[in-house]
């Protein structure tokens, strides 16, 4: 269990470095209503849809 749980908490750790990277490329207005949701960000990140 503890093998399969490792590479996958490495794929997180990676994916939120590389969030926190990209976040200051998302320009937000103060009256913006809608939040960036999570399938905007990864849209973002590799350009192709789900």
């Amino acid at each position: 269990m503890l093998i399969v749980f490792i590479p996958v908490a490495l794929s997180l750790i990676v994916i939120i470095i590389i969030i926190k990277e990209q976040r200051n490329k998302f320009p937000i207005p103060h009256n913006y209503k809608r939040t960036i949701k999570h399938q905007d960000i990864m849209y973002a990140l590799s350009g192709k849809k789900n």
